[in-house]
């Protein structure tokens, strides 16, 4: 059996690329070159909506390019080599907009805004336009396909032996 992973990566290098670029987008690496900004003051001068902020930055925090201490965040090592336009020589995020046009414009109007995509207010109203969508199922199948390498690792490696056959027979 082989692993679904290489195929879940590239499927969330998608997401990660289009949250990398609307921080490019939205100058957040910019804001934060002179120094770290707690989460309102950041939000304020990126044009990032409250309601989305925290989610946006902590986001920002697990893919790496920002370090989040004391309720601040800064960039990370690599956010300031790399993404601050004032580092002319080492900047890689101008090319990597221009060979990506629009391709983060959908999450950097949700980060502007606020407002969720496909007209829901909250999230509750996504979860309720996707499962009237009928895609439940399409959830679950893609759930089962990213934890079936889990669930077969602790199968082959639990003691079954050692289980009650009352147990075994469920």
């Amino acid at each position: 059996m082989t692993s679904a992973q290489p195929v879940v990566d590239l499927m969330w290098a998608h997401w990660k690329t289009k949250t990398m670029l609307s921080a490019l987008e939205l100058g957040v690496f910019t804001q934060l070159a002179d120094g770290p900004l707690a989460s309102g003051e950041l939000a304020g001068r990126a044009g990032v909506d409250a309601r989305v902020a925290d989610d946006f930055f902590d986001a920002l925090v697990a893919l790496g390019l920002l370090e989040k201490r004391a309720g601040s965040y800064a960039n990370s090592p690599a956010s300031m080599e790399y993404l601050d336009p004032a580092k002319q020589e080492a900047y890689l995020g101008g090319s990597f907009l221009a060979r990506s046009p629009g391709m983060a414009d959908d999450l950097t109007r949700v980060l502007r805004t606020g407002e969720a995509l496909g007209g829901a207010t909250t999230g509750r109203d996504y979860y309720a336009s996707l499962y009237a969508a009928g895609s439940v199922r399409s959830f679950q199948r893609d759930m089962t396909a990213l934890s079936i390498d889990s669930a077969r690792a602790i199968a082959e490696s639990f003691p079954w032996a050692e289980v009650s056959p009352s147990l075994r027979a469920m």
